[in-house]
C-alpha cells in the first residue's frame, strides 16, 4: 500500500506543506493536529466515496458505529444481490441513560416483528411494508435497530480516514488540495501575515479543491449548469 502511486501518507503532507512554509520539525504537531481536523472536513465535503461495514446487532438490537464514522449515509439487509435500506423513524424510543460514564440500558426497544423480505415490497420508506426501523445516536455512536429477528445489518458511511493504529493514507488526488488547506489553515489567524497574503492563500486552497472536487467526483448539477451558464455569450456568470 505505500509503494502504491494513488496514495500518500497524511505524514508526507504535513512535511511538504512545513518545507513550502521553511518551518522547522518543532511545528509538526501543530500541524499535523490541524492536518487531522482538515482531513474530517475533507472526507466529510469534499472526497468522494463510502466505507462498507457489516455490523452485527447486540442482545438490544443496537449497532456500534465505527470509530473513523463521520456520518452514515445509508443502512440496511442485503437480499439477490441489492441493499434494502430500513426505514428511518427518530421516535424509536433509545432506553438508555449514562450513569458514571457508562451507557446502560432499562429496556429492549424492539417489537417481536418477523422479517418478510419480500423483494416487491422492500424495505424502505417509499417500498412500502418494513419490518426493520432504526435511528442513530451520534452522541452515543450507536444505531437503534427496532424489529427481529436479531440479523447482520450492512451500514455505509462517510469515513475521517484517520487512523489510531495504523498509517493514514490520502488519495493522491486530494494531496495537492489538502496540502494547500493546511498552508491557509496555518496562517488565517496569524496577525502578522497581511490580508492580501491570506486572500492569495485561500485562493489557491479554492483553487486546489475545485480540481480535487473534479478530478475525485462526478459534478453535480448545479455545476454543470455553472459550466453551461459560463460558456453562453453575455450570460451572467452565476
Amino acid at each position: 500500500m505505500a509503494d502504491s502511486s494513488a496514495v500518500t501518507t497524511l505524514k508526507e503532507i504535513v512535511y511538504s506543506a512545513m518545507n513550502l512554509l521553511d518551518e522547522d520539525n518543532t511545528q509538526y504537531y501543530r500541524y499535523y493536529q490541524i492536518s487531522l481536523d482538515l482531513l474530517r472536513q475533507f472526507n466529510l465535503l469534499h472526497i468522494c466515496g463510502t466505507n462498507v461495514i457489516e455490523l452485527e446487532m447486540d442482545d438490544n438490537h443496537r449497532l456500534a458505529m465505527p470509530d473513523d464514522c463521520l456520518l452514515i449515509t445509508d443502512i440496511g439487509i442485503p437480499r439477490d444481490g441489492k441493499l434494502w435500506s430500513l426505514t428511518r423513524r427518530d421516535d424509536i424510543y433509545k432506553g438508555q441513560s449514562i450513569k458514571n460514564g457508562v451507557l446502560s440500558t432499562d429496556s429492549d426497544t424492539t417489537d417481536a416483528v418477523i422479517l418478510n423480505a419480500v423483494p416487491e415490497e422492500g424495505y424502505n420508506a417509499t417500498g412500502g411494508k418494513n419490518s426493520y426501523y432504526y435511528t442513530f445516536d451520534y452522541i452515543n455512536r450507536i444505531i437503534i435497530i427496532s424489529g427481529t429477528p436479531k440479523v447482520t445489518i450492512t451500514v455505509y458511511y462517510k469515513s475521517s480516514g484517520i487512523s489510531l493504529t495504523r498509517t493514514t493514507y490520502i488519495p493522491f488526488g486530494a494531496s495537492l488540495a489538502l496540502q494547500q488547506a493546511i498552508i491557509y489553515q496555518s496562517k488565517v489567524n496569524d496577525r502578522t501575515q497581511t490580508e492580501v497574503y491570506i486572500r492569495r492563500l485561500k485562493g489557491e486552497m479554492d483553487r486546489q479543491v475545485k480540481i480535487m472536487r473534479k478530478t475525485m467526483r462526478p459534478l453535480t448539477i448545479d455545476e454543470i449548469k455553472d459550466v453551461w451558464y459560463s460558456s453562453l455569450h453575455q450570460t451572467i456568470r452565476r
